[in-house]
C-alpha cells in the first residue's frame, strides 16, 4: 500500500506535524502495546521531546507504562531499562519522588544498562534526593 511522505525541512516544521498526529501517534505506541511489539518502548521514548517540554507528563507516563509493560513481556532489559528512565523522569515532572526513585533505582542497579542511561538515572535519583528549597550554587528562587 503506498503512503504518502511529507518533507520536514526543520524543527520547526517537525514540531507542527507532530502536534498535527498528537493523537495518532499516542495511538500507534498504544496499538504496539497492545500487539506485544518489541518496538514500543522505542516509540514511547520518540514522543518525550514532545510531551515533555509541553508539560503532558501524565500521557508520557502512560505511554511509559505500557511500553514497560511490552518490555517486562518480552524479557527486553534494554527496553525495560528505557522505560524504567522515562517513567522516573515522567514521576519527577509529576512531582512522585518516590514513584520516580523506584524506576531510576532499576536502571542503576542494572549492571547492562548503557551508561548513558545510567548517569541520567543517577542524576534523577539526586534530583529527588535533594531537600526541600535547596537551589544549586548561583541560582535564585
Amino acid at each position: 500500500m503506498p503512503v504518502d511522505t511529507e518533507p520536514i525541512g526543520d524543527a520547526s516544521t517537525a514540531m507542527a506535524w507532530v502536534t498535527r498526529e498528537h493523537d495518532a501517534l499516542l495511538a500507534v505506541v498504544n496499538l504496539a502495546a497492545d500487539r506485544g511489539d518489541h518496538r514500543t518502548p522505542l516509540l514511547a521514548w520518540a514522543l518525550t521531546p514532545y510531551l515533555r517540554p509541553r508539560g503532558r507528563f501524565d500521557e508520557w507516563r502512560d505511554i511509559q507504562r505500557r511500553a514497560l509493560d511490552v518490555a517486562l513481556q518480552g524479557n527486553d532489559l534494554p527496553g525495560q531499562a528505557l522505560a524504567n528512565l522515562e517513567l522516573g523522569q515522567a514521576f519527577l515532572h509529576l512531582g512522585d519522588a518516590t514513584a520516580a526513585r523506584v524506576h531510576f533505582e532499576w536502571v542503576v542497579s542494572w549492571a547492562g544498562a548503557n551508561p548513558d542511561l545510567t548517569g541520567a538515572a543517577r542524576a534523577g535519583l539526586a534530583e529527588v534526593s535533594r531537600p526541600q528549597g535547596w537551589t544549586r550554587p548561583g541560582t535564585h528562587l
